[in-house]
């Protein structure tokens, strides 16, 4: 009796060790143990962001080809969804979550653009002449895209190209970080003033003066203005009406990245650049257009990519950290080391 109470105090001890290893993830109020992804610095590329609430796409290098896989955090399984010889410099995967774009180049004056369903299947394909591009994909309508295309000189033209009807088409602006607002409606920077412009009409409004930065959504969005003592964070409706404000903490605190989770909700990461916090990022959640809840994840690198359900977010340079809005606790998911990659495995996508 004494030996069997011995044994059996042993396996709630060991059972208590491992259910400590492991990574909680509270997911639908369930805690769910979150398998973590090794990989080296040599052979990782980037995280590109959540497919769902349980998937994660990345790029990594392997046999000379780069590869574009998804990690189920559940499972811990690996589905390779698309290769290329040519390196992958980015990713962007559309808010629907049912199309990926893939920009790859094979020479220093020209980008390749891939666009993929969730399986790999291509659906367009596209080439443009520049040494840099910035895309901007339409929330509302994907088979929009805004394409400021970069020259050697750093001179550049902007390009709406429609996917269905296969046109590339130049744009005048004065600005070339573009933003959509909506399916038909373009919003961007003259100076510090931000100017709402229609594609069909080519009518323009003065939405807000004396602006820093900002960050748009299809109906809303989140500027960063400059006030005598410290910065202030507005939330503005598509007719630039203010929904909400407040004031940065800390006088050296900048917008960084924000997600626009739904129309009333938004998180943003902001940077912290003073001297003791140098490179240290924040975040902010605004709910129902009102309530603000702070966060300090701890990490460098204000990049920021929440899950479809706005309940996790991934953090940090690498975006290597995973983030709970509901209790505010961190894990780290993506682990770098000197090791090989994970053996890719046959699971595709794994649903809950």
């Amino acid at each position: 009796m004494i030996l069997l109470a011995l044994f059996l105090v042993g396996c709630e001890q060991n059972e208590i060790e491992n259910t400590e290893e492991k990574n909680p993830l509270v997911v639908d109020e369930e805690v769910l143990s979150v398998k973590t992804l090794k990989t080296s610095e040599e052979n990782l590329r980037f995280v590109a962001g959540w497919l769902d609430d349980m998937n994660i796409a990345y790029v990594d290098h392997h046999d000379a080809e780069d590869r574009l896989q998804v990690f189920n955090l559940k499972t811990g399984g690996i589905h390779t969804i698309y290769t290329d010889a040519s390196i992958i410099s980015e990713v962007l995967i559309h808010r629907s979550k049912k199309q990926l774009l893939v920009k790859t180049s094979d020479t220093s004056t020209e980008a390749n653009m891939t666009v993929i369903d969730t399986e790999g299947r291509v659906l367009d394909e596209l080439t443009v002449d520049s040494s840099e591009l910035e895309i901007q994909w339409n929330d509302a309508e994907a088979s929009k895209l805004l394409i400021s295309a970069f020259r050697e000189d750093w001179s550049y033209q902007v390009f709406l190209y429609d996917m269905s009807e296969k046109s590339l088409e130049p744009i005048e602006l004065t600005d070339p970080f573009p933003q959509w607002m909506g399916e038909d409606q373009l919003v961007y920077l003259e100076d510090t003033t931000i100017v709402k412009e229609s594609l069909q009409t080519s009518e323009r409004s003065e939405l807000v003066t004396e602006v820093n930065r900002f960050h748009a959504s299809s109906e809303q969005l989140v500027v960063e203005i400059p006030d005598e003592e410290q910065t202030r964070f507005t939330v503005l409706d598509a007719n630039g009406e203010e929904k909400h404000s407040w004031q940065a903490e800390h006088p050296s605190e900048t917008m960084e990245d924000v997600e626009f989770t739904d129309d009333d909700n938004i998180i943003m990461s902001t940077n912290l650049s003073s001297d003791d916090q140098d490179g240290m990022s924040t975040m902010v959640q605004v709910i129902d257009g009102e309530a603000i809840k702070r966060y300090d994840p701890e990490v460098e690198g204000g990049l920021l990519n929440c899950s479809p359900d706005g309940g996790t977010c991934l953090v940090g340079y690498r975006m290597d950290t995973l983030i709970d809005l509901e209790t505010g606790g961190t894990t780290q998911w993506l682990q770098l080391n000197e090791v090989e990659p994970v053996i890719e495995t046959a699971e595709a996508i794994t649903e809950e």
